[in-house]
């Protein structure tokens, strides 16, 4: 096959078009500027505002009522009907306060503490508001609660040394996850209820967030055994010997490791990191598996809805209009506003998954987590200049 000069000229154009080290050639008719750019965040927020309706199903759920079944229209934001979870907020007072009372959590005796008992407090005021609030601000009391939740579970958890404290912070998430999934209502003498179900995005979130709270206990003991255990040999903290197992290697009782505990220590990190992947490696086959099984849904939900409109235009729309292009029309829809449905569910992921991050690198270093705080800032300057380019460029 010989090439010809018209090969070689095409194939120059071909890589003047398509640069790998340098910019391309842009056309004249295609080279836009900023200011051409007429889409951004606000228009992808009135997208999610408009395909509310078809989220919220997955993220509110159906009631289980005993005796009628699961209904058919999606659950209530807060109460409704005569359905209630006061108890909850009560509740949740009482056993925060019984923890300290009763001697199971220890007192006030560091500021990790008294932050905690700060931090339960603002839940449970968050929680009463939510509850007996005015209904304009359950929202905002809803994120009180998830707020507070999140900052008492990091600190009892990564924070505080032990299992009391643990353990507490447990039973009174427990609490606020029941308020949400279950109401009672007092029925002529009897005591009614139902139960929340198919609420699938928020199951989907605590998968998340437990699984990130389990990556980042992960990282923190992981990097305790090996950079200053193994490497090092210098001897575990009291808390996370003790939690492991290896109360006579902490630092109270020796001052370094001799090479046989190194190597013990070894093979418990070898073993630990088998045990966590393995765990691990299921779960995030399933999240993702999920994540899609909610996403398509939702586009379901929305390719019936547009189909149902499409079948109420008038017969002159139809008789102009291929019956092929209305179809590929409503599957191009409704898998574009899927993939920014998508893109909304991991951003929410993501921004939390960071803010607990920091406020967990905060408690330990101050200085470093006001840096981790502060760099956001650029971050979303730099987002915002560079962004509308992205989208221009994208439209050659």
């Amino acid at each position: 096959m010989t090439i010809t000069q018209r090969d070689v000229q095409e194939n120059h154009r071909r890589a003047r078009a398509l640069p790998i080290y340098a910019r391309g050639e842009i056309p004249a008719d295609k080279n836009l500027s900023v200011q051409d750019d007429s889409s951004g965040f606000l228009d992808v927020l009135r997208l999610f505002l408009r395909s509310w309706p078809y989220i919220r199903p997955q993220l509110l759920g159906r009631w289980y009522v005993p005796g009628k079944g699961i209904e058919d229209r999606v659950a209530d934001t807060f109460v409704a009907e005569g359905y209630s979870f006061a108890y909850a907020p009560i509740l949740f007072i009482l056993v925060g306060l019984m923890g300290p009372l009763v001697g199971f959590v220890q007192g006030p005796e560091n500021f990790a503490i008294v932050l905690m008992y700060v931090s339960v407090a603002f839940t449970a005021t968050s929680f009463l508001i939510m509850c007996f609030g005015p209904r304009d601000i359950f929202m905002y009391s809803a994120l009180g609660v998830i707020f507070g939740n999140i900052t008492t579970i990091l600190l009892s958890f990564y924070v505080i040394d032990g299992y009391a404290d643990g353990t507490y912070t447990v039973i009174l998430v427990l609490i606020c996850i029941a308020g949400w999934m279950f109401q009672i209502k007092i029925n002529e003498g009897r005591i009614d209820y139902r139960v929340r179900l198919h609420a699938h995005l928020v199951y989907f979130y605590g998968i998340q967030f437990t699984q990130r709270f389990m990556g980042l206990a992960f990282a923190l003991v992981n990097a305790d055994l090996l950079n200053q255990a193994i490497l090092q040999g210098e001897p575990l903290a009291p808390g996370l010997a003790r939690i492991l197992g290896y109360d006579e290697l902490n630092v109270n009782n020796i001052a370094e490791l001799s090479t046989a505990e190194r190597y013990e220590i070894f093979w418990f990190w070898l073993k630990f990191n088998a045990a966590f992947h393995l765990i691990n490696f299921p779960i995030n086959i399933f999240n993702g598996w999920y994540n899609m099984w909610i996403q398509q849904r939702i586009n379901q939900d929305l390719r019936v809805a547009l189909v149902e409109r499409w079948h109420l235009l008038s017969m002159n729309y139809h008789s102009e209009h291929r019956t092929g292009d209305s179809i590929f029309r409503i599957y191009q829809d409704s898998s574009q506003v899927t993939v920014v449905i998508g893109h909304l569910i991991n951003l929410v992921i993501s921004v939390f998954s960071y803010f607990s991050c920091v406020g967990l690198v905060t408690l330990l270093s101050p200085w470093l987590g006001l840096a981790a705080l502060v760099l956001t800032l650029p971050g979303i300057l730099f987002s915002a200049y560079a962004m509308p380019r992205v989208r221009v460029r994208s439209l050659v």
